[in-house]
């Protein structure tokens, strides 16, 4: 692997490189070149539960693809990847890696990280899961892991602050407010028509003005099974409403089940591209019951307001929905959520609010807003020392 003339050597180390993550890191690089930041990312291949999302990206971003092995115990997946290669390889000065417990070789370099010749170790992460409180020996055992960490970057305000409070410097905490490609997403939405509207809608034989859309992993967390539930409900209540389905994952069988036997459901597959921009334009809500992440800038690109509940799962991004303003949140529960999602379809002139401010929260929003963030962290990080 040859080496640039750089000042710094950065290691950023992920998982794998989801779809949505990978516009991130060719703008991370052409921005820390010039500030003589080499950056290199490593990454493995993803669990088969994220790997039936059908959202890994393969090599394409990775510069060195890492091994890893993994075990359970007491009911948690640990997992050790192989980095010795690319440390001794690299040299890296400093190292970015996921702020999780789980990940032995974090635990491994954040022990070393104190020595004066060792890499400095930031933790990038969530801080927080949404809307769940951090208790118990688990939430105890990962604060103490972040505080031994020289930055953190964290995906949302809410995160940072949750770090601060138990115990990190709050001059090495760098907001990032997560985020994705905006800009790839408006352009297919732009052109997307009317009559590719009405064309898609009478494939699939629905009504797109009285549609609720889902997008995202098809698997147990984000309650599929309560979705499919209250899509049925609707539909005694709006006899045109239909549920469209996007996205891959474990309980796709349920969905596609659930659609053969009659229920007001369609399954789109995973969605990327036009076709995202096509599924988003051919519904009026988007429904997602639990565990709110992404989606939620899906929404403000789109102007969809979400319909979601006050399930205790939600990822950080839950922070960017505001009742009344962007998002509908009711009571986890399938009856009050169906309540919900009608209410919606059937008072226009709220619909038409909370579109409004759906496509006004997505301003700073735009991957390159959180580039920014980034380097300017990382730069901050690398002049302000070992702590």
């Amino acid at each position: 692997m040859g080496r640039p003339t750089a000042h710094t050597r950065l290691l950023i180390i992920q998982p794998y490189i989801a779809e949505y993550r990978a516009p991130l890191y060719p703008l991370l690089k052409e921005q820390l070149h010039e500030q003589r930041i080499e950056l290199i990312v490593a990454a493995s291949q993803p669990t088969p539960t994220s790997g039936a999302r059908l959202d890994d990206t393969g090599p394409t971003h990775i510069d060195v693809p890492l091994t890893e092995r993994s075990l359970t115990t007491a009911g948690r997946r640990l997992v050790r990847r192989r980095i010795g290669p690319v440390l001794r390889q690299f040299t890296p000065d400093l190292i970015i890696t996921e702020q999780a417990v789980k990940n032995l070789e974090t635990s491994e370099l954040l022990l070393r990280s104190r020595r004066s010749t060792a890499p400095r170790i930031a933790l990038w992460g969530h801080g927080i899961d949404g809307n769940a409180s951090d208790t118990g020996l688990l939430a105890t055992v990962k604060s103490t892991f972040t505080r031994r960490s020289d930055w953190f970057f964290a995906y949302t305000p809410r995160g940072g602050q949750h770090v601060i409070e138990h115990g990190f410097p709050s001059g090495r905490v760098t907001v990032l407010r997560n985020t994705m490609d905006l800009r790839a997403l408006r352009a297919n939405l732009a052109l997307i028509t009317d009559d590719d509207v009405e064309n898609f809608a009478r494939e699939l034989s629905f009504e797109p003005h009285t549609a609720g859309l889902f997008i995202g992993g098809v698997d147990e967390r984000k309650g599929i099974r309560f979705l499919l539930d209250t899509a049925t409900r609707i539909r005694t209540r709006i006899p045109t409403f239909t549920l469209l389905v996007g996205g891959a994952g474990a309980l796709t069988h349920e969905v596609v089940t659930a659609e053969k036997a009659g229920a007001p459901v369609r399954y789109l597959g995973r969605l990327n591209g036009a076709r995202k921009a096509l599924a988003l334009r051919s519904a009026q809500v988007l429904t997602i019951p639990e565990w709110v992440g992404l989606v939620a800038v899906d929404s403000f690109a789109a102007g969809i307001p979400i319909i979601t509940t006050d399930f205790p799962t939600h990822s950080t991004e839950f922070e960017y929905l505001t009742p009344h303003v962007n998002a509908v949140i009711t009571a986890h529960n399938p009856q009050q959520y169906a309540e919900g999602v009608v209410a919606l379809l059937k008072d226009r002139p709220r619909l038409r609010t909370l579109q409004d401010g759906a496509v006004a929260s997505s301003d700073g929003l735009a991957i390159e807003d959180m580039a920014d963030r980034f380097v300017a962290g990382i730069v901050a990080w690398r002049d302000a020392g070992r702590r």
